[in-house]
């Protein structure tokens, strides 16, 4: 089995990889958003380049459909979850509507994303993909 794939055939994949994918890189786009607009402060340009690899890697392998990558996308999509989740509160607390409403709309891409990439037809999908010709004897 390879550790990576390297192609990417957006067309051709199910509608729920597609909202996926799309929910992700929208959720990463607004992340960022935020992130260098409100929450950057004295970072050191590797913390910048650290920020945007990241999430680029993650959108990249888990658009070429790589099994690891979607288990390790929904990890790290929880725990900006949970991150967007406690800033909206904290600043619905402190009277900042604009801010809280696009905390919001952050944490609801990543679930949305999450959702998609749990649903059965993305995991079918991702396991139909990822297998090789060892588990399609073993399959037939």
């Amino acid at each position: 089995m390879a550790f990576m794939n390297t192609t990417i055939q957006f067309k051709e994949y199910p509608k729920s990889v597609k909202l996926a994918i799309l929910f992700l890189i929208l959720g990463w786009g607004l992340h960022y958003v935020f992130y260098f607009k409100f929450l950057m402060g004295d970072e050191t340009v590797r913390i910048i380049y650290l920020q945007v690899g990241i999430g680029t890697a993650i959108c990249y392998l888990v658009a070429s459909i790589n099994r690891w990558a979607k288990v390790m996308c929904i990890f790290f999509n929880l725990g900006i979850i949970a991150l967007y989740l406690l800033l909206f509160a904290v600043y619905l607390q402190t009277g900042k509507q604009t801010l809280s409403a696009f905390t919001l709309t952050v944490a609801l891409l990543f679930c949305l994303a999450t959702y998609s990439l749990l649903r059965k037809e993305t995991r079918d999908y991702f396991n139909v993909y990822n297998m090789t010709e060892d588990d399609n004897a073993s399959a037939g």
